[in-house]
């Protein structure tokens, strides 16, 4: 274990050093949620880590991310998992303590599509997708730089400081096999989520408290819950950039609970850092160094709501999430 949390460490590095090259090239970050034109259908749904396949020393692969036809959304056949770039796997994108990241991409179901363990931050909100530029739901979300649609950012916005703030941090994938544990499975359900339409930071959000309360046994989901209001989409697609399968939030402490507000992909999410590692998670800094999150990390006063400005309401975790709050993230 202590070999596979070395190595894990050493993927997050490598992502750190390619998010400072995609800087340097773009003079930008990539946004989760990029527009490809080759495709005729999903062209506005591609990840960051897909656009940093170019400063992995996975120039073809990135060619192929940018100039394949084949829809995200495509179930492959069995020549399509040879040769289709969306079922491809990358060691740097998995956890090598995750047994199921390299379980390969043998048909439907767990194993269709490439995975990844790595995911970007969406601060400390709880973000939805939306491909409309206009409109309610359109981005109101601040507190990042991984924006989970069509907006792009540099590290200028970061204002809280490159070694301030996470950009990175790793989470157990999604399989139906172990869906009712709390590392792995996401928790479908509108009484506890924020909707997509608004804002989790007006009067009409949830508390965080809401999703952090679901019913438990142990390190399980509880029985109250039952299999149709558990999803497994967390890292399942290292390619689909949204919130549900490639970002975290940093507002609930490591290996505590995720909630959905529905199955929708592109629906409200509040997923929070995983691993198996004893005790945390990985996670990587803006100025790429990595650090180890406690699952005892600070996340003060639960029961308050986002907020779309100024200092963090949920602790030192909190703070470490947001880009601008200008938090002290001392202890």
């Amino acid at each position: 274990e202590a070999a596979r949390r070395m190595q894990c460490t050493n993927n997050l590095k490598q992502l750190g050093v390619a998010l400072h090259n995609y800087h340097d090239n773009h003079h930008s970050l990539p946004s989760n949620i990029n527009y490809v034109p080759a495709y005729t259908l999903d062209n506005v749904r591609i990840s960051a880590l897909a656009m940093l396949l170019a400063f992995l020393e996975q120039q073809s692969a990135y060619n192929e991310v940018m100039t394949t036809t084949t829809a995200l959304s495509t179930s492959p056949s069995a020549t399509d998992v040879k040769t289709i770039i969306w079922y491809q796997s990358f060691s740097t994108f998995n956890c090598p303590s995750d047994s199921h990241a390299f379980a390969g991409v043998t048909g439907r179901g767990d194993t269709m599509y490439g995975r990844t363990n790595y995911m970007v931050s969406s601060g400390d909100w709880t973000d939805c997708f939306t491909s409309t530029p206009s409109g309610t739901s359109y981005h109101k979300n601040q507190r990042t730089v991984f924006a989970a649609t069509l907006l792009w950012y540099g590290f200028e916005s970061i204002t809280d400081g490159l070694s301030n703030t996470v950009a990175m941090s790793e989470k157990c994938q999604g399989n139906t096999s172990g869906k009712r544990q709390i590392k792995v499975g996401v928790y479908v359900t509108s009484g506890r989520m924020t909707s997509d339409a608004d804002n989790p930071s007006e009067s009409s959000g949830k508390a965080p408290e809401d999703c952090f309360l679901a019913p438990k046994n142990g390190l399980d989901y509880g029985s109250a819950i039952g299999d149709g209001n558990l999803q497994t989409c967390s890292g399942e697609r290292w390619a689909t950039g949204y919130p549900g399968f490639t970002m975290f939030s940093t507002i609930l402490p490591p290996n505590t609970t995720s909630c959905k507000k529905t199955t929708l992909t592109t629906s409200r999410y509040l997923g929070t850092a995983s691993s198996y590692h004893r005790g945390g998670a990985n996670a990587m800094r803006f100025d790429g160094s990595v650090f180890f999150v406690m699952e005892s990390i600070d996340v003060n006063d639960l029961s308050k709501k986002c907020v779309s400005s100024g200092g963090s309401p949920f602790g030192i975790w909190g703070a470490y999430g947001s880009i601008n709050g200008a938090e002290s993230i001392s202890p």
